[in-house]
């Protein structure tokens, strides 16, 4: 099927509809089945000049690999591909630099993630995209990476203005995000001796303090819980 430049919203709006949809869904194989819908329609717009020379084009499709099931080399050379691509078509697009975070991160690369999540514009995702709690989650992200890399000066003070961030969203305006990457980090920080005695003693109250303010202590308990037992 070809599609002209007339086509583009329309393109780009029918695989942000199957990408979306497939969050939504528990079931990895239906998922699967609307993400690669999206790749296959993305593939051939590409194809024209039109959607070749499109960023958002480009984005999406590195989107659909991202959200694809299972990490594979495949999907994660995928991934890599068509974000390069976005980039090397609009350099400041800040959501392929994102997301180009978040594949580096779920790699292990957290120099590289670090790099990519300090480069983006969080004024574009609140003021632009209307999206406070990407920002709130990328501050976690750049936490997180600089947890894993031993490479934080202050961590209560960072930890509560990331605390402060988090309790401030309105959940009536902002879609919910939940800090389950910097519970992670943190406990596995802490059962490694990374995360010293002192620097956890100092954490948990205001980590206490997030989980309950977000009213998500049945999620975020059993890490908190696991915090707990390794602090001294």
């Amino acid at each position: 099927m070809a599609h002209d430049a007339m086509d583009l919203p329309a393109v780009l709006d029918r695989a942000a509809e199957l990408i979306d949809g497939a969050c939504l869904l528990d079931d990895d194989s239906q998922a699967d089945t609307l993400l690669e819908q999206a790749i296959m329609l993305l593939e051939a717009v590409q194809r024209d000049d039109a959607g070749a020379a499109s960023a958002d084009v480009a984005y999406r499709l590195g989107l659909a690999w991202y959200d694809r099931p299972g990490e594979t080399t495949a999907r994660s050379r995928a991934v890599r591909a068509a974000l390069y691509r976005a980039l090397r078509l609009e350099p400041q697009h800040q959501s392929a630099r994102l997301y180009l975070g978040h594949i580096e991160f779920d790699e292990g690369r957290y120099a590289e993630a670090l790099r990519w999540f300090t480069t983006c514009d969080e004024q574009y995702f609140t003021d632009v995209m209307g999206q406070r709690w990407r920002a709130c989650k990328t501050d976690e992200l750049i936490l997180c990476c600089q947890l894993r890399l031993g490479a934080i000066d202050d961590l209560l003070i960072d930890l509560r203005q990331l605390v402060d961030a988090y309790l401030a969203m309105d959940p009536s305006k902002d879609l919910s995000a939940v800090p389950i990457e910097l519970f992670r980090t943190m406990c596995e920080e802490a059962e490694t001796g990374r995360l010293t005695g002192p620097q956890l003693a100092a954490a948990l109250p205001e980590l206490r303090r997030l989980a309950v303010g977000l009213d998500d202590v049945d999620l975020l308990g059993p890490q908190l819980a696991r915090l707990e037992a390794s602090a001294p």
